[in-house]
């Protein structure tokens, strides 16, 4: 089939040719920000799971057993709110392709209490979240918001080496 075939074959009414730019349009755009949403969770959970690692690893320092939630998150926040065991009351992001996790993985970590998610928050607004398995590590946190120059933890690391590790506030209420 030469391309003038081809061309004649298209509907020459300019509305279904308008639908079908408009479909791969915006089909195009809810891909592209899922990916990016999806990536950026990874990418929070890959740099706090390896801050975590690594402090373990270096274990014998005492200064080098500490993570500084502010050195793991690149983005602009004052506040943090870490909330363990949580439980999703709303369907949850669906990563497909390995860009993050499945929604059936979330699920099956927040059924498990091991879904720990951190809010981040900039002058009151809630800017984004990061959710993390407890699996690897526990806060040692209550309740409320933490500010930035306090998320300071101690990486107490488990009998096994492996996890759960510890994650202590180096700040306490007394200092």
């Amino acid at each position: 089939m030469s391309i003038q075939a081809a061309l004649r074959s298209l509907p020459t009414k300019p509305g279904v040719i308008i639908a079908v730019v408009i479909i791969v349009v915006v089909g195009g755009w809810q891909g592209y920000s899922l990916r990016a949403a999806c990536l950026q969770r990874a990418d929070l959970m890959f740099n706090l799971t390896s801050a975590i690692e690594a402090a373990v690893v270096k274990g014998g320092d005492e200064n080098a057993m500490h993570l500084n939630l502010a050195d793991v998150v690149p983005f602009a926040w004052d506040e943090v709110k870490i909330v363990q065991n949580y439980r999703p009351t709303t369907a949850s992001l669906d990563c497909p392709f390995g860009w993050h996790w499945t929604e059936q993985a979330r699920d099956k970590l927040a059924a498990d209490g091991l879904l720990t998610v951190l809010a981040f928050f900039d002058k009151g607004a809630f800017v984004d979240f990061m959710d993390f398995s407890g699996g690897l590590a526990s806060f040692e946190v209550d309740d409320r918001k933490i500010a930035r120059d306090q998320a300071l933890f101690s990486v107490i690391p488990s009998g096994t080496g492996t996890g759960p590790h510890i994650l202590r506030p180096l700040q306490s209420d007394n200092s």
